[in-house]
């Protein structure tokens, strides 16, 4: 189900610059970091791999990425705060998150193209598979059995696959000038090579660009549906949520009560859309 990495990519705690204002900077106490660092979930994963990023580039906002669903139980009282800081919301046991793909009660308008020179709207969503770790956990097998399983739940729509480490230049550039590239974890490098992190990660898309798919990127699937020509934010979102209930109705994914849809980066925690 994934490996860890033999060698912890941060060995003591750590010192942040004094210019520094990232959420890890600011929840990670030394009494936090003693009484955790030691602690393994089931999947291998370590406080410090949660870190990495925030430390090797304490200039990001955030900093901390869970290194597998467990994470967020295991190092709550690293988590809790995390979570505090970004939803202004206290975890407790007893709470339910609930959520629902109807859309019939928003009152979404129209946003007119030339008037407010939006040139395009997008929708994204993340899942992760239920019983893997998170991407910098994952070895290249479970990655690829990963892929094969969501492959057959995306595949409509779908006119070209590409791995990311095979991608050409050009395509990779596209890819960035329209915002479809996933939140590649800043120093997390550190901890796993890069070309190693892009092994088994793939890209799915039709020839417009309107639907792309990243698989075993930020999470284990992240969809990015864009209106191009007429900027509908409702249609996006329609067609997003479409594609995830296809997913969930077809594969078990990632759901804690507490924490609504589980996913590596804290920011997209609840309904993993954005």
């Amino acid at each position: 189900m994934g490996t860890a990495p033999k060698r912890l990519p941060v060995q003591m705690f750590p010192q942040f610059p004094e210019n520094c204002t990232s959420v890890l900077k600011r929840t990670l106490t030394e009494a936090v970091w003693r009484d955790l660092r030691v602690l393994k979930t089931k999947y291998g994963g370590r406080l410090a791999n949660c870190i990495v990023a925030g430390v090797e580039n304490p200039s990001l906002a955030v900093g901390v990425y869970a290194c597998d669903p467990d994470a967020y139980k295991e190092y709550k009282d690293f988590f809790g705060p995390v979570i505090r800081e970004l939803y202004n919301y206290d975890v407790r046991a007893e709470q339910v998150v609930k959520h629902n793909y109807d859309l019939s009660a928003l009152n979404w308008g129209r946003i007119e193209k030339t008037k407010y020179c939006v040139k395009y709207v997008q929708a994204t969503g993340s899942r992760n598979l239920e019983g893997y770790p998170f991407v910098p956990l994952l070895d290249t097998t479970t990655k690829a059995a990963i892929e094969a399983k969501l492959r057959k739940v995306i595949i409509d729509d779908i006119d070209a696959k590409m791995e990311a480490n095979n991608m050409p230049e050009a395509y990779l550039k596209q890819l960035t000038e329209d915002n479809l590239m996933f939140d590649r974890h800043p120093g997390i490098e550190k901890a796993v090579p890069l070309s190693k992190f892009n092994e088994g990660c793939f890209v799915y898309c039709n020839s417009d660009l309107s639907q792309v798919v990243w698989i075993n990127a930020d999470d284990h699937l992240q969809f990015f549906i864009t209106e191009k020509s007429e900027p509908d934010l409702k249609s996006a979102c329609e067609k997003l949520f479409a594609k995830l209930k296809a997913v969930e109705n077809n594969l078990p994914i990632c759901h804690d009560e507490t924490l609504g849809f589980v996913t590596c980066n804290p920011c997209n925690l609840g309904t993993g859309v954005r």
